[in-house]
């Protein structure tokens, strides 16, 4: 039985802050989001206001996004 994420870890491209994200946070907020399908939900970082990535997140449609560092 494969065991559910609990989390999704976020880093901000900026600072370099991480937080984690409950998963279904991520996940809703994915299934909302009409932007590009092509990039990952994204958040704001509470320290610098940077754009905070996932370190690694499987989204709706299957797309996986690692995070690279800048983008």
């Amino acid at each position: 039985m494969k065991k559910k994420k609990k989390s999704v870890d976020f880093i901000c491209e900026s600072c370099g802050m991480e937080e984690y994200i409950p998963y279904q946070v991520v996940r809703d907020f994915d299934l909302m989001d009409p932007g590009d399908p092509s990039e990952p939900p994204r958040f704001s970082c509470e320290q610098c206001n940077g754009e905070m990535y996932p370190v690694e997140y499987i989204d709706v449609r299957g797309k996986t996004h690692t995070f690279k560092g800048k983008h």
